[in-house]
């Protein structure tokens, strides 16, 4: 199923338990997160959009001089690979003289179930991979990232889970269980938010949270 009809299904249901719910404070967090992926653009519809507004954009007489100072679109890292020990799981980048680059130029954020890698200006390119649904949680300050003479090596320090079956999560990002029939909407509603804060970051857990003290 493509991204885009994963994500009109969970906001199907997500407005269905909205629809359920009586809790003002619940009521305000799904209306929240509707909102955010109503407005949330497909990738590809997002890189089509900055590849024509940047054919569109005139260049200013100092950029003609000054050709570095030109924005350039960021080409998707597919050529990676990754490998796991019981304590980390590592991503490998195969880029042939990445190690004359700048350390500067590269730049990796991570968050618990997120990784973002940005390669800046490495043979006139600019390279991204973001993977924001990794399988399992890591530790962000624990992370790190190492690199080689032909390589980069993106450590990820894992959380717990000892083996990872896959690199990235084939769930959607919100995926509701199946009410029964005879299930009480409320307890359905319920079970929507503890699979929320199970599978959400900090800042999701600390707002279900505090909707759950007002439920």
């Amino acid at each position: 199923m493509e991204n885009t009809d994963l994500k009109a299904e969970a906001i199907k249901e997500l407005q269905q338990f909205l629809e359920q719910s009586k809790n003002e404070l619940v009521q305000e967090y799904l209306k929240k997160q509707i909102e955010i992926l109503e407005k949330e653009p497909n990738e590809k519809e997002t890189n089509q959009v900055e590849q024509k507004q940047e054919e569109r954009k005139p260049i200013p007489q100092k950029d003609i001089i000054n050709r570095a100072n030109v924005k350039k679109l960021y080409q998707p890292i597919t050529d990676y690979s990754w490998d796991q020990s019981s304590s980390s799981v590592t991503i490998y980048i195969m880029k042939k003289g990445i190690g004359q680059l700048d350390s500067k130029n590269i730049k990796v954020a991570f968050n618990t179930k997120s990784v973002s890698i940005l390669i800046h200006d490495f043979q006139g390119s600019d390279y991204k991979l973001t993977i924001k649904n990794l399988t399992e949680e890591i530790i962000p300050d624990k992370s790190k990232f190492k690199k080689l003479r032909n390589r980069i090596e993106v450590i990820l320090a894992k959380k717990g889970t000892p083996h990872w079956s896959s690199l990235k999560s084939t769930k959607p990002l919100f995926k509701p269980n199946q009410p029964e029939k005879t299930k009480d909407p409320s307890e359905s509603l319920m079970d929507l938010m503890k699979q929320m804060y199970n599978e959400g970051d900090d800042e999701m857990k600390k707002t279900i949270a505090k909707a759950w003290t007002e439920f």
